[in-house]
């Protein structure tokens, strides 16, 4: 896939570590060429508060309303959903599960950035627990994709051969529930350890489809040459992009 048209990877300012007007990623997105924008910010979880990392749960509704609102109005130009980028957890899915039931969200994808427990979140310790969690979390068929699923590489701060089982089961069990990975533009142009060359390398032994997600979180981080940078990286590893629809 020579041309990308959509991403799904979006946040906002609620969750305090992006910057900028909903509108303006939205126009900005536009002007890179995307067609189908989905807005997927850091879950907001009832009773759970992590200031500089996600949004309030009080901040559902203008949340909704703000993407809603955009969509109405550039209909003409791009098509706009809304959803969130979130961490499985046992404790949630009730939670996940009337979000997307009462149509108040269009999707999830799922980032496993903090292992999930009732009213608390805290960093994992192992990479097991990373790995655990993304397998649970796949089973439930409630994710669309999952976004850097090699962000463990960064837990073990480098690719080591001892990731390599851990890769394995991640890989796999994507090819099982039919869940693509991501190609994260953010790590990328970042140049954090994710996307890792292992990671994708290894990829090319299952059947698994690839995506790609800006993970934006400033409006100008939308760009035909940021687009440009995940589709060298796929074919480097000899790895197609689909067209990926929500």
């Amino acid at each position: 896939m020579d041309k990308i048209e959509y991403c799904y990877h979006t946040h906002t300012s609620r969750c305090g570590h992006a910057y900028g007007k909903d509108e303006e990623f939205v126009l900005s997105s536009i002007k890179a060429g995307v067609k189908r924008l989905g807005f997927s910010d850091h879950i907001f979880f009832p009773n759970v508060v992590q200031p500089g990392i996600r949004g309030t749960y009080d901040q559902l509704d203008d949340y909704l309303n703000s993407i809603k609102s955009l969509k109405e109005k550039y209909k003409n130009q791009i098509d706009i959903i809304v959803g969130f980028e979130a961490e499985y957890g046992d404790y949630y899915l009730d939670y996940y599960k009337w979000l997307i039931e009462s149509k108040k969200i269009d999707y999830l994808i799922m980032g496993q950035h903090f292992l999930v427990k009732p009213n608390t979140l805290s960093y994992y310790s192992t990479v097991e627990d990373y790995v655990t969690s993304v397998e649970k979390g796949l089973d439930t068929g409630l994710f669309k994709y999952i976004a850097h699923p090699d962000i463990f590489v960064m837990f073990n701060r480098g690719w080591d051969s001892s990731l390599e089982p851990y890769a394995r089961r991640i890989l796999k069990k994507c090819e099982e529930t039919n869940t693509p990975i991501e190609i994260n533009i953010l790590g990328l142009r970042s140049k954090r350890l994710y996307p890792n060359d292992e990671f994708f390398e290894l990829a090319r032994e299952y059947n698994v489809k690839v995506v790609v997600g800006v993970d934006a979180h400033e409006p100008n981080q939308f760009s035909k040459e940021a687009f440009q940078i995940a589709i060298d990286f796929a074919k480097k590893h000899h790895l197609e992009i689909i067209d990926f629809k929500i």
